[in-house]
């Protein structure tokens, strides 16, 4: 039961800085069109199911400058509850460190009245937001967070401005050229039918490796309402053997929420095969990152799956998840 629904902490120069718990639509009104699709009140509307309550908060000092939705289940307040990573949306285009500062005192205080008794944060990789995200975690280890798990993220980055080829190692290149060999056929899918195709191939694959499968079709179909996407198949003849599964994230940069091929196809080099075509659609689309995603699980690295990426000529970088005990 919520004790207040305003905190507030002075700055220095007497500036006030205020913590509103506001509703789902006045949340979706405030921020109009969201950075991060994972922020956006649709997405948290669809999943809100998942957690006991989901809170949204309002962070205002004079204007507007933060907001926030975090999902609380079992006393435990998760940011994020149901995505790959969560963080503030922004709502002023310079957000200053003491700001930030405050706004997790606020946080702090909202919690330990509410019988919060952590708070989990975990953040996109860096390239998504190279000031903020680089203040905020500054301010998260000097404000009693400590790092829970550091993974590894990987991305394709298009302002590096070399041919797709020259990104690859050279093993990567060897299979590459052997794929080039098999007349494999790559389609834009654009049908239910087809994206159907698409979801069963990666649920095929994801069984045959013994690795979870998070969404449902269904679930699929109902998220991609709200945000621009992309399904891909991989065909060999008639027979589709490898696909992805792409979100649009930010203004700037797609995610691949899913990828794979199914057993047995490895001779033909699909994945190889599939990056390529993937990375070309997405470089003349004209976005900046195409994020691939972590190769850890827990902060555990998959050696595979590392050394894949890194061939293919993704670079990596770190995604960490705070933690914070509330006493």
């Amino acid at each position: 039961m919520l004790l207040k629904d305003k905190y507030n902490l002075l700055m220095k120069g007497d500036r006030l800085v205020e913590l509103l718990e506001i509703t789902a639509e006045q949340y979706g009104q405030l921020c109009g069109e969201f950075q991060y699709f994972y922020n956006s009140q649709d997405f948290h509307e669809l999943n809100r199911s998942k957690v006991d309550r989901v809170v949204y908060f309002l962070f205002k000092e004079k204007k507007n400058k933060l907001a926030l939705a975090s999902g609380l289940i079992d006393g435990v307040m998760k940011i994020p509850y149901s995505a790959p990573f969560s963080v503030f949306e922004t709502m002023q285009k310079y957000i200053r460190i003491e700001e930030i500062d405050c706004v997790l005192r606020l946080l702090d205080e909202y919690a330990g009245e509410n019988a919060v008794k952590k708070i989990i944060f975990r953040c996109p990789p860096i390239f998504y937001d190279t000031c903020f995200l680089s203040k905020l975690q500054n301010s998260m280890l000097r404000n009693g967070y400590y790092i829970a798990e550091c993974d590894l993220n990987y991305q394709f980055h298009f302002d590096e401005k070399k041919p797709y080829l020259e990104l690859l190692h050279r093993n990567a290149k060897k299979n590459l050229k052997r794929a080039m060999q098999h007349g494999l056929a790559f389609l834009h899918c654009s049908t239910e039918g087809e994206k159907q195709e698409a979801f069963q191939i990666i649920a095929d694959n994801r069984k045959s490796k013994g690795y979870p499968l998070r969404m449902t079709f269904n679930q699929v179909l109902d998220t991609i309402q709200f945000t621009a996407h992309d399904f891909f198949i991989l065909k060999l003849g008639d027979k589709g053997i490898a696909s992805a599964i792409v979100f649009q994230v930010t203004s700037k940069c797609y995610q691949v929420i899913y990828w794979g091929n199914l057993k047995g196809t490895e001779d033909v080099r699909p994945m190889n095969y599939l990056a390529y075509c993937v990375y070309r659609y997405y470089e003349e689309k004209g976005i900046e990152f195409l994020d691939i995603g972590p190769s850890s699980e827990e902060g555990i690295p998959n050696y595979g799956l590392c050394d894949f990426k890194e061939s293919i000529g993704c670079e990596v970088v770190t995604k960490y998840t705070y933690l914070k005990i509330i006493n």
